[in-house]
């Protein structure tokens, strides 16, 4: 995985807008220019239509990857946790974060994600919650971040 092609999803966990007109370009602009790596937690809406069409834009670009990043090593506790369909991924990657609190485990696999993405795919429109403070991260950390939704 080239963090120089690698592109990440941040979004809110619910999101009540139609993306598809604006996320099947974005996505197929990102790949034409060489982007072939995606990385989604497998959180909430947008993780989830993300994947969806991802999945779609593999017909056409067999040969990009799709990996969910885990925040935990037992899959189960994670799916049951998150009710997401881990079939629609590559595979899976857990970057064996640092023991810590369960609930900061998953800012940890954000910043993981960042650190090792050259873009970001994003739909934040508000500044507040998970999503706000991992765009804020990406942005300071000097990714390309492409939101889509309006507000920040």
């Amino acid at each position: 995985m080239e963090i120089e092609k690698t592109a990440m999803f941040i979004g809110h966990s619910k999101i009540y807008t139609d993306i598809s007109n604006t996320i099947t370009p974005l996505l197929t602009t990102l790949i034409e220019n060489g982007v072939d790596t995606f990385l989604n937690g497998g959180m909430g809406d947008f993780d989830n239509r993300c994947a969806y069409y991802i999945k779609l834009m593999k017909e056409k670009y067999p040969h990009i990857k799709h990996y969910m990043v885990l925040p935990y090593p037992n899959y189960k506790v994670y799916r049951d946790f998150m009710n997401f369909d881990r079939n629609i991924f590559d595979d899976s990657i857990y970057p064996d974060l640092e023991e810590c609190y369960f609930k900061a485990i998953i800012p940890k696999r954000n910043e993981w994600m960042i650190k090792n993405s050259k873009y970001a795919v994003c739909y934040v429109n508000h500044d507040w919650g998970g999503a706000a403070k991992t765009y804020k991260k990406a942005v300071k950390r000097g990714l390309i971040t492409i939101n889509i939704a309006e507000g920040i």
